[in-house]
C-alpha cells in the first residue's frame, strides 16, 4: 500500500486580543491573521510620508507624498508634472528605504551635492545607520516612449493664446480644430449646421495669437541624470498593453520590493483589445474599463494581509501622469480635466494640477517672446486630496536650463521657503525691511542671500514653517 502523505495544518500565530469581542476574536483566528483590530493598532493604517522634492507641494499635500496611495499628476504638456516627478527621484534615492537616513555614500562625500545639502542642512535628516544601506528604488513604466539615448536637437515650441481672454489654448485641441476645418472646406455640398461649424471655427481661430520658439531640446536620460537621478538605480519598464502594465503594477505593489511606480501615462497605455480592431471599430469606453482594473487591482494589492504589521504602511505609492482634456466649441467655458473615466477619479488619493505660468529668464524674470527661456514657474494645486485639504496652491519657479545662479534640473527652494515664510508671517515685511527670527534685513535679495549661505538659519526658518502646516 503505497504511503499517504498528510499534508500538515499550518499553525496560526494570532493571538487572541482580550479588548475584542469574542467574535471578531474568532474570525481573526480563522484567517490566521489580524483583520479586524482597532484603528489605534492597525499599524498597516499609520500614513508614512516622504520629501516630494518640494517644499511648496509639501505644504500643500499636508507634509509630503504617501505611500500606498495613488497619486494623479496632470496638466497640459510641457507643464512641468515630469520634472516635478523627477525632482522627487533624485532626493529620495539618495535616502534609504529601511531607516529613511541619507546614504553614507552620499552623507560622507567630502562635499555635499545639492540634493544632499537640502536633505542634510535643511530638512535634517541623519546619515544611515540601519547596516543594510539601500537607497529607495522606483519603477517607471514608459508607455510615453520619452526614454532613450540621443543626441540633442533643436525643436519648435507654439504657444497659442485666445487674444480675447488671453486663456492658453492646448495644441492639440488647436490642431484638431484645423483638421476639422480642412475637412468641411473639402466637401463640395455643405449643411447649413457645416456652413456654421466653418465660421465658428474661423472666428475663434481669428482670434489666435500663435508665436513659435526654437529650442534645444536635452536628450531625455541625460536630463534625468542633470536632475540627479541615478539611472543605474531606476527600474523601467516599457509595456505593450495596458493589460500587461496592470499585471506588473500588481505584481510589484504586492512585493514591497519598490517604493514608487510611475505610470507614464495614462492615455499613452494602449488596451489590448484596442491594438486587435479595425480604424472603423467602435472601441470606446475599453479604456476607462480598463482604467477601472488598473484602480482595482492596485486597491486589493493595497489590503494589508495582517493589519499589524508595521511594514504594510510602506506598500509603494502609485504615481499616474495625465494630459488635460479640453472642451471647445461649447457655448460655456468648462475647467480643464483629466481623462480616465470615473474609476481615477474616486480611486486616486490626491490629483494635483500641475500649470506652467510663465517662462523665465537667466535672472528669475519673466522672459520676453523670442528670447532664451531658462526655466518656468510652475503653480501646482490640489485639485482632490484626502490626505489633507483639498484646494490648496503653492507656485515654485523650476529650472531647465543651466543659469549663473542655478543648474539643471532645480527648484528655486530659497524662493520656496521664503514665500511660505511670507504666508506664516514668519517673515514681516516692514516697507523695504524684512524681518526674520531676530534678524532685520534690507531688500528681499539681502534676506535671500543671508538664507542661502547660512544653512543653519534656513533651516531653523523651515522647521518653523513645519510647525505651522
Amino acid at each position: 500500500m503505497a504511503d499517504v502523505k498528510v499534508k500538515e495544518k499550518k499553525e496560526s500565530t494570532f493571538v487572541a486580543d482580550k479588548e475584542l469581542s469574542p467574535v471578531i476574536n474568532q474570525i481573526n483566528k480563522e484567517f490566521g491573521t489580524t483583520k479586524i483590530t482597532t484603528l489605534t493598532k492597525a499599524k498597516s493604517f499609520a500614513v508614512k510620508r516622504y520629501f516630494s522634492g518640494s517644499f511648496g507641494i509639501d505644504h500643500i499635500t499636508g507634509g509630503g507624498y504617501t505611500y500606498k496611495r495613488i497619486l494623479l499628476l496632470y496638466g497640459h504638456k510641457s507643464s512641468g508634472k515630469n520634472s516635478q516627478l523627477y525632482q522627487m527621484l533624485a532626493y529620495n534615492q539618495r535616502l534609504c528605504r529601511h531607516c529613511k537616513g541619507v546614504l553614507p555614500e552620499y552623507f560622507e562625500a567630502k562635499t555635499y551635492d545639492r540634493w544632499t545639502n537640502i536633505l542634510v542642512n535643511y530638512k535634517n535628516i541623519p546619515v544611515c545607520n540601519c547596516g543594510k544601506a539601500q537607497g529607495k528604488i522606483f519603477l517607471l513604466l514608459d508607455y510615453e516612449k520619452s526614454l532613450g539615448v540621443e543626441e540633442p536637437r533643436p525643436t519648435i515650441v507654439r504657444s497659442i493664446t485666445n487674444r480675447n481672454t488671453g486663456d492658453e489654448i492646448n495644441e492639440n485641441d488647436f490642431n484638431q480644430q484645423v483638421d476639422i476645418l480642412k475637412d468641411l472646406k473639402a466637401k463640395d455640398k455643405l449643411t447649413d449646421v457645416e456652413q456654421s461649424m466653418i465660421k465658428n471655427i474661423e472666428t475663434w481661430l481669428q482670434n489666435l495669437d500663435i508665436k513659435e520658439q526654437e529650442i534645444t531640446k536635452i536628450p531625455e536620460t541625460d536630463y534625468m541624470s542633470a536632475c540627479g537621478i541615478n539611472i543605474d538605480n531606476l527600474l523601467v519598464a516599457e509595456p505593450k498593453f495596458m493589460d500587461e502594465g496592470i499585471d506588473i503594477v500588481k505584481k510589484i505593489v504586492k512585493s514591497r520590493e519598490v517604493d514608487g511606480i510611475i505610470w507614464d501615462s495614462i492615455q499613452a497605455a494602449i488596451p489590448m483589445y484596442v491594438e486587435k480592431r479595425d480604424a472603423e471599430e467602435a472601441t470606446m469606453g475599453v479604456e476607462a474599463k480598463l482604467t477601472g482594473l488598473l484602480m482595482r487591482q492596485i486597491g486589493a494589492a493595497f489590503a494589508a494581509d495582517d493589519l499589524l504589521d508595521p511594514g504594510e504602511a510602506y506598500k509603494p505609492t502609485v504615481f499616474i501622469t495625465s494630459q488635460v482634456r479640453s472642451e471647445l466649441g461649447t457655448m460655456y467655458a468648462k475647467p480643464d480635466s483629466y481623462s480616465g473615466g470615473n474609476a481615477l477619479a474616486h480611486h486616486i488619493s490626491l490629483a494635483l494640477e500641475v500649470k506652467r505660468d510663465k517662462f523665465l529668464d537667466q535672472n528669475g524674470r519673466e522672459a520676453a517672446w523670442g528670447t532664451v527661456y531658462y526655466g518656468q514657474q510652475t503653480r501646482v494645486r490640489a485639485e482632490k486630496s484626502k490626505i489633507s485639504s483639498p484646494g490648496e496652491m503653492f507656485t515654485y519657479d523650476y529650472y531647465f536650463k543651466a543659469t549663473p545662479q542655478f543648474p539643471v534640473g532645480t527648484i528655486d527652494h530659497i524662493k520656496e521657503i521664503m514665500d511660505l515664510g511670507i504666508a506664516f508671517s514668519l517673515i514681516k515685511q516692514r516697507g523695504p525691511y524684512f524681518d526674520c527670527n531676530g534678524k532685520t534685513f534690507q531688500g528681499k535679495n539681502a534676506l535671500r542671500e543671508a538664507l542661502a549661505m547660512d544653512p543653519s538659519f534656513t533651516s531653523q526658518l523651515y522647521n518653523d514653517i513645519i510647525k505651522r502646516c
